[in-house]
């Protein structure tokens, strides 16, 4: 099963399963939720390593990621 999703996604299950929790990290963020709360019930084992995924995904922290949304939120 693993093979046949790898090869209709072109992406690893470690590659989707990071994507799936930014999806789902991005709007507990936007609501205001923390990085340490969203971390931890999205199971990762500290704020950290959380955001070092952030960072690896998106180019950025979460704290500096919302930021520059919130700049350009501002601009609309």
């Amino acid at each position: 099963m693993v093979r046949s999703n790898h090869r209709q996604l072109k992406m690893s299950f470690n590659a989707w399963r990071q994507q799936l929790r930014l999806m789902e990290a991005l709007p507990r963020l936007l609501a205001g939720d923390s990085v340490q709360r969203v971390a931890q019930d999205l199971g990762y084992g500290s704020a950290r390593a959380f955001s070092a995924m952030f960072r690896r995904l998106l180019g950025d922290n979460p704290r500096d990621y919302l930021q520059t949304l919130s700049k350009l939120s501002e601009l609309v």
